[in-house]
């Protein structure tokens, strides 16, 4: 469709930018989480699950589409070769990822800490939404 449809990637960018955004504000103005009333993890099928609704999930893989499919070869060869790729980039990153947020919840226990935490991380993802705008 990125082919066909050429500005379909620049309004595709400006919406997914505009998403960053909140997402963004909401972490920088969120308050602190009361430990008691967090329901459990969802557990492996559960996160599986809502990578289907995940606007995250969906962005990265239309932009990866969009910039790294190779137009002309077998649409099916091509998603493999895809999928692949992020399967070995995605798997260490997310181990290491859930062991950093094992240990940042010892840290961040106390509120002013977290918000600290939480502003920097939203300064981070304005920080990649500039930079993804201005390439």
């Amino acid at each position: 469709m990125l082919i066909a449809w050429p500005a379909l990637h620049l309004v595709l960018q400006w919406v997914f930018a505009a998403w960053l955004l909140l997402l963004a504000w909401k972490i920088a103005t969120a308050p602190p989480v009361d430990i008691a009333g967090v329901l459990p993890p969802m557990g492996f099928l559960g996160a599986v699950l809502f990578q289907w609704v995940n606007p995250k999930a969906w962005a990265i893989a239309l932009s990866a589409a969009g910039e790294y499919m190779l137009p002309g070869r077998p649409l099916i060869d091509e998603v493999a070769r895809l999928s692949a790729i992020f399967a070995v980039v995605i798997v260490p990153c997310t181990f290491s990822w859930a062991v950093l947020g094992s240990g940042a919840a010892r840290i961040l226990d106390v509120p002013g800490r977290l918000r600290l935490f939480n502003v920097a991380m939203a300064a981070l993802l304005v920080a990649s939404v500039v930079a993804m705008l201005l390439e």
